[in-house]
């Protein structure tokens, strides 16, 4: 197990994550993921518009998280209840609370250029604090930095590009790995399990969070790479 910095976790944050070797290894297992108390939707999330939008790329209303979270992959986590739709740094997300020992499932999906311009200060840091090991990796995060910042963006390919560069190198999965799963802050403390991917210009991150560690998060980390397997390939795209 290589414990890495969590640069994708929810978006906006920069928090310090495990890539468990489960999750790297198997058929879905790449970017980083965490989260904390900020992910809570009483002090991170508000409620967005429910009118459809262009580049929404996901549902578009309550009913609608409803709908898409009433699938099998979820039920092998947890129940769900109380599902909405909010925004989560920056990104549209269903957000639903669970019975049992885990308090909330969010999923987002989302155009990977959308989910790119929310993780600008998370890329600054990862480049300043020199965590890529690569120099030709640092220089394509770095290009794509500078487009971000120049405020001509990445179109989605070129987002997913970034995020394969990040999963490959930081979190040391296979070359050309497009996915993650993380276990925040620490496998020893495990209040959060985020599986990620990023591929066809499509963002997809599936998270679980829990007011205390999670009970045998290894056997959940199977269960968060087929949910994300679920949404990732299949109900919007």
């Amino acid at each position: 197990m290589k414990c890495l910095l969590a640069a994708f976790v929810v978006p906006a944050l920069f928090l310090a994550g495990c890539s468990d070797d489960q999750g790297a290894s198997g058929r879905a297992g790449d970017p980083a993921s965490a989260a904390s108390s900020s992910d809570s939707p009483t002090e991170s999330t508000t409620e967005i518009p429910t009118e459809p939008t262009d580049d929404s790329g996901m549902a578009q209303s309550d009913d609608d998280c409803e709908a898409l979270l009433d699938a099998d992959e979820v039920r092998a986590i947890a129940t769900p209840d109380e599902v909405r739709l909010l925004t989560v740094a920056g990104s549209p997300t269903c957000v639903a609370r669970l019975s049992g020992d885990l308090s909330q499932l969010n999923v987002s999906i989302t155009p990977a250029d959308v989910w790119a311009r929310t993780v600008k200060v998370a890329i600054r840091q990862v480049i300043d604090q020199g965590l890529l090991d690569d120099a030709e990796n640092q220089a394509k995060l770095q290009e794509g930095l500078d487009l971000l910042e120049s405020g001509d963006g990445l179109d989605p390919d070129q987002a997913c590009d970034l995020f394969t560069t990040m999963v490959v190198d930081i979190q040391g999965r296979p070359e050309g790995s497009n996915n993650v799963v993380n276990v925040v802050p620490s496998p020893d403390e495990p209040l959060s399990i985020n599986a990620q991917a990023c591929s066809d210009g499509v963002y997809t991150s599936v998270s679980v969070i829990a007011p205390s560690p999670i009970k045998n998060p290894e056997a959940l980390q199977p269960k968060m790479m087929a949910a994300l397997d679920h949404f990732h390939e299949g109900p919007l795209r």
